[in-house]
């Protein structure tokens, strides 16, 4: 895992994805080169279960970052779509990261 020692904020959503999810995987690609080259940005990880449920764990420098990329225009039209069209629910938590600890066996 990348190391996260820059990271002071923490984004969590977590979503059920519905069963058609048609220009999904594609508007999903283009966010994730776009959030990616943001300066405050910092590493993303992801999860899914057969159940559909997900999580996506954003990791960043600092709150500023996270609310440019709200505010993204772009952005902003994906996630309209992610109500109309993807997502049968979700949830968003912003969080300070306040400790940090990191383990990996070799």
């Amino acid at each position: 895992m990348k190391k996260l020692d820059d990271a002071k904020w923490v984004v969590l959503f977590i979503a059920k994805k519905r069963v058609d999810i048609t220009g999904y995987d594609k508007t999903l690609e283009r966010m994730l080169d776009k959030v990616k080259k943001l300066p405050g940005f910092v590493h993303l990880q992801t999860f899914t279960n057969d159940l559909g449920m997900g999580i996506a764990i954003s990791y960043w420098k600092n709150r500023e970052s996270i609310s440019e990329w709200g505010a993204d225009n772009e952005h902003i039209h994906a996630q309209k779509r992610g109500i109309v069209d993807w997502y049968s629910q979700y949830q968003i938590i912003i969080a300070k990261i306040d400790d940090y600890y990191d383990f990996k066996l070799d």
